[in-house]
């Protein structure tokens, strides 16, 4: 539970810090077509922009770009970048595949990530080389990386806030671009506000009561960050209470609640397969690889979808460059 100013929203960080901004949309956008997106991402609604894989034969990019110029302060040295992302449904599927090229060798790969620090590393960095969204600052002559969004899902919009340094960006509109594999995110809103000092009141509510028919369903377990975890496998699900206080709220200022949460997930994958050890070697060492695998797998599986009905992909879906909504 958040008490803020009236004029401002609430954002969190992926390292658990909250910013409150009155954020700015964009002065420009567009993508690395050259087609205006601003109206994509410029109000909180169901529109967004999102790369379409390139289809074979094209020489488009591997990794496709969105740019942004915003207005700033000509003394501001950092700013709040605020946006609000999702992870489309392919996503998903490629993520699934990647991993199931593991095969019999997934249960020894995991193993070997969890309980071995420089392999975990090591997978991590390819991560965020490969799949995630990176957002770069125009420093002037080069694009500049700044940081990166981790995967988010595909259930529903995730908001997300990130502290910039702006300090090497030229004087006049300062230049972002994002960046990721085609076809795995979703990207509806993007602002920028200069850092503020807000009056936040964080109020931390514990969980009162969780109702499941798994083994160590407890309120006990998922209150603090202590190693124990609720182990819900597939089809299974937990409902979880919280005694909301009844309080009242001061004239111009506002509540936001954000959801806090920890955990992972184990992926499931046929074990019944060897591993494709030359696929998996050249996408951990090559950047790109990973997202020209992705494109290849997308129109592979869109191939097979329409010939299942008799049909074939129309000429003008090869050519679009973008989804958009």
């Amino acid at each position: 539970r958040i008490e803020h100013d009236a004029d401002v929203e609430v954002y969190p960080t992926e390292d658990q810090r909250v910013f409150a901004t009155a954020a700015r949309t964009p002065l420009r956008a567009w993508h690395d077509h050259g087609r205006d997106v601003l109206p994509l991402l410029s109000r909180h609604d169901d529109r967004f922009w999102s790369a379409m894989p390139r289809s074979p034969g094209t020489r488009e990019p591997v990794r496709r770009s969105m740019t942004c110029e915003f207005a700033v302060q000509p003394e501001a040295d950092s700013v709040t970048l605020v946006m609000q992302v999702q992870n489309t449904a392919w996503g998903a599927h490629i993520q699934y595949a990647f991993f199931s090229l593991y095969g019999s060798a997934f249960p020894a790969f995991y193993e070997q990530c969890t309980h071995d620090r420089t392999a975990r590393d090591e997978m991590y960095d390819v991560m965020r080389r490969e799949g995630m969204l990176t957002v770069s600052l125009w420093n002037g002559s080069t694009w500049q990386y700044a940081g990166c969004i981790w995967e988010t899902g595909l259930s529903t919009w995730r908001a997300v806030a990130m502290r910039l340094d702006v300090s090497s960006a030229p004087p006049g509109p300062l230049r972002l671009r994002f960046e990721g594999p085609a076809g795995i995110w979703m990207l509806g809103y993007v602002g920028i506000d200069e850092d503020r000092e807000e009056d936040l009141v964080i109020q931390r509510i514990e969980a009162l009561t969780v109702e499941s028919i798994v083994d160590g369903a407890n309120p006990d377990v998922i209150r603090h960050e202590d190693g124990r975890r609720l182990r819900l496998d597939t089809g299974e699900e937990a409902t979880i209470t919280f005694a909301v206080p009844d309080t009242e709220v001061t004239p111009g200022r506002s509540i936001t609640w954000i959801l806090e949460s920890s955990g992972y997930y184990r992926m499931t994958v046929p074990a019944d397969q060897p591993p494709q050890t030359e696929l998996i070697a050249r996408i951990l060492r090559e950047p790109g690889a990973f997202a020209g695998w992705s494109d290849a797998k997308f129109w592979q599986n869109l191939e097979r979808r329409y010939a299942s009905g008799g049909s074939r992909i129309p000429e003008g879906l090869r050519s679009l460059h973008e989804f958009s909504y």
